[in-house]
């Protein structure tokens, strides 16, 4: 007769798993998100990214992720990876630490969000509504959305206590049976609501990308220009980046957090349902590595700031004198570039030019008097 505290083999390599992963990944993801966290803000706050408001909404993104990695990810590495757990020593670190937890799991998404809805506004083809998109109403969202986050938990600093099994094994979770339920909906909720608001926001601009470029007037040129060309003049350079980072940002945030709340559902759906040892263990150490797993949007933010469509040389900081190996438009770059959106002063001088070479052949010129200086002062 088997044991009802076996283990198979399945939720062994499970468990084993879980804990690879938090012990060699932990490691990892904590020094690429710290790096990429400092290294965005850098390339965030240079002078021409500081006064777009998206790069705003994405240096409080980066502050907030950096602030997670440190107070969340940090800790559940030292715990699950290294069994190093100090979060339940006490109960006001248990407190602050549940706090922050709750408060950075959505705020960090709400940057995102502001920044999609940002990009939304700056794609739209209305120009009251592209206008809408300022510095002041970034530093006012953020500062509005923060407030509210942290006063809308703030119920964690008091329900939260610590739970001692034994002598060598404390958890900071909460006695009362009902708090603990609201908390469950309310968290399987927003693992649901904010990937699909982000996912929706991202077709959104996708959306407006789309229409900008099919309504805009393509400039004709002297040479041959492809589609591509042409829908890359459609919107700013700055701005197209800044989209695209923005979409990849929400497909990594979507791809990392749809398995935990996979996760969640399963274990709300099947909360009262028996389940032996085995399974137990089988569901908890799923449901650690998709908590693993939605910690990497956090530590993934490398971007590159440059444009290589145009420029498509391999080093974009080498300069390549070989014209000819660098397949680009020829007039890429004209400051002005061609066709009917060129300098409107380059057409004037063009015509003036003609002008005054018709006006010259159409005067006789004579000999005139010249009074030089010498005939004035008598030199």
């Amino acid at each position: 007769m088997s044991s009802p505290f076996a283990v198979s083999s399945l939720t062994s390599s499970l468990l084993q798993t879980q804990r690879y992963l938090f012990q060699y990944g932990g490691p990892i993801i904590l020094a690429l998100g710290s790096i990429s966290c400092i290294l965005c803000s850098i390339i965030f706050n240079k002078k021409t990214l500081r006064k777009n408001p998206c790069s705003i909404y994405m240096i409080a993104f980066q502050i907030f992720n950096f602030t997670y990695i440190i107070t969340i990810i940090l800790p559940s590495v030292l715990s699950y990876g290294y069994n190093m757990s100090y979060i339940a020593n006490t109960l006001h670190l248990c407190r602050f630490s549940m706090y922050m937890t709750y408060v950075l799991d959505v705020l960090s998404p709400s940057c995102l969000i502001l920044a999609s809805i940002d990009r939304i506004l700056v794609t739209s083809q209305n120009a009251l509504t592209r206008q809408r998109s300022t510095c002041r109403l970034a530093y006012i969202s953020i500062i509005c959305v923060t407030l509210v986050w942290f006063l809308l938990h703030i119920h964690t600093l008091i329900f939260m206590s610590v739970i001692r099994f034994g002598f060598n094994f404390a958890l900071c979770f909460s006695s009362s049976f009902t708090y603990l339920t609201v908390i469950n909906y309310y968290t399987l909720v927003k693992s649901i609501i904010i990937p699909s608001v982000l996912t929706g926001l991202g077709v959104f601009a996708i959306r407006n990308v789309r229409k900008l470029n099919s309504n805009r007037i393509a400039p004709e040129s002297s040479g041959t220009v492809s589609g591509n060309h042409r829908n890359f003049q459609s919107v700013h350079a700055k701005d197209r980046q800044l989209i695209r980072i923005i979409l990849i940002d929400i497909s990594i945030f979507v791809l990392c957090t749809y398995p935990l709340t996979a996760s969640r559902l399963y274990q709300q759906i099947t909360q009262y349902d028996m389940k032996s040892y085995d399974q137990t263990l089988a569901n908890f150490s799923i449901q650690y590595i998709c908590i693993f797993f939605s910690y990497i949007p956090y530590c993934i933010g490398l971007y590159i700031h440059y444009d290589s469509e145009i420029w498509e040389a391999q080093d974009l900081y080498v300069f390549c004198s070989e014209l000819d190996q660098i397949k680009r438009h020829p007039t890429a770059y004209l400051l002005f570039r061609t066709g009917p959106r060129q300098c409107v002063i380059v057409t004037s001088t063009i015509y003036d030019t003609m002008s005054g070479e018709h006006m010259k052949s159409s005067f006789i010129i004579r000999d005139r008097t010249v009074i030089t200086p010498e005939e004035i002062f008598g030199f």
